[in-house]
């Protein structure tokens, strides 16, 4: 083999290194099952954590463990938020427990304050008295 052919074949398995890594982050990068739980990646290869992910108009919570939270509640700032089983924050009205609740577009729970014509509690819940 030539001088010229072994550089050759040396820049060529370079350039095949340099991009199937490139390759290999890529598809590290967004939402991840593992399991039955989800996890989302950014960019930089890193697990998100502790974090609000927003998808288009849906937004989800990951966890400090770095798992998408799903069918719970989420407290933040002394406000509160659903996920629902697909790990989307919920809006407008949602029947949890035998309970219903009112969530704003920012997905935030309403608290002491008429919807409509309907009066949700300090806990958020419809109040079919008032």
């Amino acid at each position: 083999m030539t001088t010229f052919m072994k550089k050759a074949a040396v820049l060529c398995m370079a350039a095949v290194l340099v991009l199937s890594s490139a390759f290999c982050s890529f598809a590290e990068n967004g939402w991840k099952r593992s399991g039955s739980v989800w996890n989302y990646y950014y960019s930089n290869g890193k697990m998100a954590k502790n974090t609000w992910i927003k998808n288009g108009d849906v937004l989800f919570w990951i966890e400090e463990d770095g798992t998408m939270a799903t069918s719970k509640w989420h407290e933040q700032d002394h406000i509160w938020y659903y996920l629902d089983a697909s790990g989307a924050a919920v809006t407008g009205w949602k029947e949890i427990d035998d309970k219903w609740y009112y969530f704003r577009e920012d997905h935030a729970m309403a608290t002491d304050e008429t919807i409509g014509s309907y009066y949700v509690g300090k806990d958020g819940a419809w109040d079919s008295r008032k």
